[in-house]
């Protein structure tokens, strides 16, 4: 992506505007011809908001829920009953607009569970993906500014606002600019966290699906529903049919306030099938701890598999606080 330095000093002002324009109500076409032409001059204008970064920690395991009463039985035999939508069937989302599918993808199970806004009772399918071979992924960073020291993502977002002071400063940028562009940033950030689709929307589709003239296979931004020092994922269908392959998936009854899931079945892939097998007489795992509590932070096997069933136990560490 060619990076262009900042022209005029009203530009934040104007990218916002639309913003709260958009994402007020219904807009004529106008109003969103009009948007898009200043939120793609942003991106156009802001260096290493598109990068491909090589990071020794990058989280190649990915989560994804579905609520089960949209699943038939014989549907949830299929691989592709927990990918992303078909066409036909995907409505407008965060990172993708209507009949544009992404592969929506969270950092760890407890968020992928939340993005759901499930109810009490409810029961989820939860996916585990592989991710395989990440660095061959271009990434658009909508990294927020709430990343806790020591979270995987942070390096990401060190080396991302470094790379833009370096720019900046070799391109002869006053602070004026300087500061503004930080103001872009965040922005377009905060975009990503509104339940106001309009210009996630349409950030992501020309990333994922147009992109001229380049294209990006991967949108990481913050999670609304869960913490916000999480992040969540939204992969084009291209790169996921070749990079990302399911692991295993669990049925669970949720509880609600806090507490954790009942799982009700296991499933693994076999010749590119789900095979179930019930697991009934499993220990129900610990419940949520307080989040202001010091025990906020715990490592637990959330769902304990028999060793029939499979080989090894979906392990992973519950991030509470």
């Amino acid at each position: 992506m060619e990076n262009k330095p900042l022209s005029t000093s009203g530009v934040v002002e104007e990218l916002q505007s639309v913003i709260e324009e958009l994402q007020g109500g219904p807009t004529s076409g106008q109003t969103e011809k009009q948007a898009r032409r200043i939120l793609l001059s942003t991106l156009y204008q802001l260096p290493s908001l598109v990068c491909t970064y090589h990071h020794p920690d990058f989280p190649t395991h990915l989560y994804r829920a579905t609520k089960a009463r949209s699943v038939s039985r014989q549907a949830a035999n299929e691989v592709k009953t927990f990918s992303y939508p078909d066409p036909e069937h995907c409505q407008q989302a965060r990172a993708n607009r209507e009949g544009h599918p992404v592969f929506y993808g969270a950092e760890d199970p407890l968020t992928a569970i939340k993005e759901t806004k499930y109810q009490e009772g409810e029961e989820l399918y939860l996916s585990e993906w592989v991710l395989e071979n990440p660095e061959n992924a271009r990434f658009g960073l909508f990294i927020h500014e709430e990343l806790d020291e020591g979270h995987p993502w942070l390096e990401w977002k060190t080396r991302f606002m470094g790379s833009c002071t370096t720019w900046a400063n070799q391109n002869g940028a006053p602070v004026t600019d300087q500061q503004q562009e930080t103001k872009l940033r965040r922005l377009l950030c905060e975009a990503f966290r509104s339940d106001n689709y309009h210009v996630s929307s349409l950030i992501a589709h020309h990333l994922l699906y147009e992109g001229l003239p380049e294209r990006v296979e991967v949108l990481l931004y913050p999670s609304q529903a869960d913490n916000p020092r999480k992040c969540n994922l939204a992969i084009a269908p291209r790169f996921a049919d070749e990079h990302i392959r399911l692991l295993k998936v669990s049925r669970l009854r949720s509880k609600g306030n806090g507490k954790a899931p009942t799982l009700l079945a296991s499933g693994e892939v076999k010749e590119g099938k789900v095979v179930w097998q019930e697991t009934p007489g499993l220990p129900e795992v610990p419940d949520e701890p307080n989040r202001s509590s010091p025990e906020g932070r715990v490592n637990s096997t959330l769902l304990p598999y028999s060793a029939s069933v499979l080989h090894s136990p979906i392990s992973f560490t519950l991030e509470l606080l």
